[in-house]
């Protein structure tokens, strides 16, 4: 599990590493991009997944399949 999270953690880290060589405005420009996804994209993504999981869950229990 510790592998797994460190593994994650270096598919972020190593691409901004490698671009902060190019230049300065490389490194600025993709940390302004990475951070703009992380915001629009990725956690709003999870998020619902989130929500999701808990709906299709109660309503497995309560054996209501038409709300699939």
């Amino acid at each position: 599990m510790i592998v797994l999270m460190v593994s994650q953690y270096l598919l972020r880290v190593l691409p901004m590493i490698m671009i902060g060589y190019l230049s300065k405005v490389s490194l600025s420009s993709a940390s302004i991009s990475t951070s703009l996804y992380n915001v629009t994209g990725y956690n709003v993504l999870f998020g619902m997944c989130s929500s999701i999981e808990t709906v299709f869950g109660q309503a497995y229990e309560a054996e209501q399949y038409q709300k699939f």
